[in-house]
């Protein structure tokens, strides 16, 4: 109920009822709403949504992965944070204890059945944290902090950040805050 939420789009050239399954994140919905009010300026880092519904669909990401992360009190007493992939029919969990869990979402959309320790899907599981990694090394800083990325393990969060950890899911410094003209565009937003 907190990430699978349905996303409705309407106005004047964009199709009525159509549906797309792919998962898209939130991000995506400020990309778009600059793209259909025609708004010039610095193009957002993600694509908009307009891809769905133009001519040309092939320009869709064909392999989207939306990335969510959670820093708090969870259901694991020794996880401090945790980070999710969604792809199209799958959900991957890791939190900083190193729980890991995977979901096929077409046969299994209440998330009953972890998938993560099998042999079968171990190179899934493999593919979707390369994804995830490389996804996370080529965005830009994040915004509140960067404890959810002790869930990637000690290794990969020096390794994304820069940072020594004293022990897993404890950054040892401070988080890095967004640049002066980042700050200045959070601001100016209502």
């Amino acid at each position: 109920e907190l990430l699978h939420v349905p996303l409705i789009i309407a106005g004047p050239g964009i199709p009525q009822g159509r549906r797309v399954s792919d998962p898209v994140g939130i991000q995506q919905i400020f990309a778009t709403v600059m793209d259909l009010t025609g708004t010039s300026g610095a193009p957002p880092q993600q694509p908009s949504l307009r891809c769905y519904w133009a001519s040309h669909a092939d320009t869709c990401d064909p392999n989207p992965l939306v990335i969510s992360e959670f820093d708090g009190p969870s259901a694991n007493p020794d996880a401090e944070a945790s980070i999710s992939a969604v792809t199209p029919g799958w959900q991957y969990i890791r939190d900083s204890a190193g729980t890991q869990e995977l979901y096929n979402l077409a046969t299994d959309p209440h998330e009953d059945v972890n998938l993560s320790a099998s042999p079968d899907y171990r190179p899934r599981v493999s593919n979707i944290q390369l994804s995830i990694l490389g996804k996370l090394h080529a965005s830009s800083l994040p915004w509140l902090g960067e404890s959810y990325l002790t869930s990637l393990g000690q290794i990969n969060f020096m390794l994304l950040t820069g940072r020594k950890v004293a022990r897993l899911g404890s950054p040892t410094s401070k988080p890095r805050n967004p640049p002066d003209q980042d700050r200045g565009l959070l601001r100016s937003l209502p």
